[in-house]
């Protein structure tokens, strides 16, 4: 229970819990946020939210905002201001990013995580009012990267407020590569396989999910060979599909199966072009560092974050990421693994608003749909597409 839970923070000031947040913002757990969040409102009394923002300088603050919007926390704190405090803390959040070259891209994907998480439509209309502001300021400045960073934040804040608005016109004004397809052709090998790599952990939940991830390939369909260290399974019908997974012993004996896992694949020349993460998110650093360029696909089903972001996109450039702003769920894992699965069995690339359309079908109004909701397809991850929309426009306006 939670008076157990957290009781080792009894005796930290609503400042220690701010930092405990906002240092390990790719980590920590949906529910430990929101714990540490309600004490940290509760011993912020009587202070207001800005004033308490403004006596540590407004310090990560950015990224304070864009996990209190991902874990829908951010209406709690602005209550605590009237409007003009409100107005005056959200256009903080969105001016002068560009000031700091060292934290421009991190402020930047915050900002942009944070439009993809706020549902208040009066709140995304003032920021983008304010985010043309800053546009017209870098325009009339001359500065290039600023320019480009206000552009590309002013454009998917307009892509957020029209979602009807078709992901081929966002692709095109952002010159990225499709953001709402993966061709069959780029997910198959010279031999015409499409090959799988999955990470499980050594954990209860690892264990529950590897259970479960079985359960959807029926020897009917798919051969299953187990070897000392990880499981093989191989499509029978339709196009050939292999797909790997270590096998989730006790830590560290998992992530030794992982590295003897990829030692193999590599002697046989194997370049998984799906990668998916099925652990916590303090388990990722573990699966990022086997993303290489012949990724296509990387489903995190844990938070994404500017770090995770970047690391991924840096090694595979034109990767499609899927991730969660809360906690990843065999329940939303599996019946989206199985629908990528029986397309490319079927020769068929991935549409992801067709996906995901069936897949919101398929998940319906029950017990899983919260969590349903909270994972964030290619096409919608703002700050995946900032930053490879970043690289290509900075790349364009090269000197």
């Amino acid at each position: 229970p939670s008076s157990r839970r957290f009781k080792v923070t009894n005796n930290l000031s609503a400042t220690e819990l701010y930092y405990l947040m906002v240092l390990c913002s790719d980590e920590i757990y949906t529910s430990s946020f929101t714990g540490l969040y309600d004490k940290m409102l509760e011993r912020m009394k009587p202070q207001k939210g800005h004033v308490f923002l403004d006596s540590l300088n407004k310090d990560r603050f950015r990224t304070f905002i864009r996990m209190s919007a991902g874990y829908n926390k951010l209406d709690q704190f602005l209550a605590t201001m009237n409007d003009a405090e409100k107005n005056n803390l959200m256009a903080s959040f969105v001016h002068n990013i560009d000031e700091n070259r060292e934290t421009d891209l991190e402020d930047a994907v915050d900002v942009a995580d944070a439009l993809a998480s706020i549902n208040d439509t009066t709140t995304l209309k003032f920021l983008q009012k304010e985010l043309k502001k800053d546009y017209e300021r870098t325009y009339n400045a001359n500065n290039k990267r600023g320019l480009i960073i206000y552009f590309l934040l002013n454009t998917l804040s307009g892509a957020v407020l029209n979602p009807n608005d078709t992901s081929t016109n966002l692709q095109n004004v952002l010159k990225v590569p499709p953001i709402t397809n993966v061709p069959y052709e780029t997910l198959t090998d010279d031999s015409g396989v499409v090959y799988q790599q999955h990470f499980f952990y050594g954990d209860e939940d690892g264990r529950s999910s590897l259970a479960s991830f079985l359960g959807n390939f029926p020897s009917g369909n798919w051969t299953r060979k187990t070897s000392d260290q990880w499981i093989t399974l191989s499509s029978k019908k339709g196009k050939p599909v292999v797909i790997y997974m270590n096998r989730p012993f006790d830590e560290p004996k998992d992530e030794e199966a992982q590295a003897k896992l990829n030692e193999h694949l590599i002697s046989k020349g194997i370049k998984p072009s799906i990668i998916v993460h099925r652990g916590h998110s303090y388990h990722l650093p573990g699966t990022l560092k086997y993303v290489g360029p012949n990724n296509k696909i990387v489903i995190l089903g844990s938070c994404g974050g500017y770090h995770n972001l970047s690391t991924i996109l840096e090694q595979s450039e034109d990767a499609h990421i899927v991730s969660s702003k809360q906690t990843g769920t065999m329940h939303v894992n599996d019946p989206m693994i199985r629908m990528i699965n029986d397309l490319v069995s079927a020769g068929k690339g991935v549409n992801w608003i067709e996906l995901w359309k069936g897949l919101a079908a398929k998940i319906g109004n029950g017990p899983h749909k919260d969590k349903f909701n909270d994972y964030v397809p290619p096409h919608k991850n703002m700050g995946a597409l900032f930053l490879k929309a970043f690289k290509i426009q900075m790349a364009e306006n090269a000197g």
